[in-house]
């Protein structure tokens, strides 16, 4: 859960 809720929010700055 760590890893995922950590890069959840860097995969979607930039798909933004």
């Amino acid at each position: 859960y760590g890893l995922v809720a950590a890069l959840a929010p860097l995969f979607a700055n930039p798909f933004v």
